[in-house]
């Protein structure tokens, strides 16, 4: 039986809530660039592994400071991603461009949603960003260690 669409894009989401902070408080949110978000080079694996490491960290401070990040769309229409300054701050302390700590990060919960349910084909959920080969192979290596790093508390 194939899940319907609302499911899929309900298991990304979940899926995507392992990397970051469901918060409770909204604070100024915008699109994280003009134009499309994800026209970024494939993630690498030593960013990725940079990310792992990072990630308990972010979403610690996340929890505390009750900050949610989210994907979402852009005004063209496609896949963005949505964070406010001061979690661009936080990863810039990281070393990170911001931009591009959150484009790993949206990729790699739409990789792990991939491996979790398939590849999503035309009914990926709008908000999903498009996955390469080569990242989702890249993710599907280290996804052990990148799930216990966004269950760390």
């Amino acid at each position: 039986m194939t899940e319907a669409p609302s499911a899929r894009a309900g298991a990304f989401r979940r899926v995507l809530a392992l990397t970051i902070l469901c918060g409770l408080v909204w604070f100024a949110f915008v699109p994280a660039q003009a134009g499309n978000f994800y026209d970024q080079p494939p993630m690498t694996e030593q960013e990725l592994l940079r990310f792992i490491k990072d990630l308990p960290v972010y979403r610690a401070w996340a929890r505390q400071a009750r900050e949610l990040a989210h994907p979402g769309l852009g005004e063209d229409g496609r896949p963005t991603f949505m964070y406010s300054a001061q979690a661009a701050a936080k990863v810039k302390g990281f070393g990170w461009e911001p931009k591009r700590f959150f484009c790993v990060m949206g990729r790699a919960a739409a990789a792990l949603a991939m491996q979790d349910h398939g590849s999503f084909g035309a009914d990926r959920p709008v908000d999903m960003p498009v996955v390469s080969p080569a990242e989702f192979n890249l993710v599907r290596r280290h996804s052990a260690a990148l799930i216990t790093a966004g269950d760390k508390k």
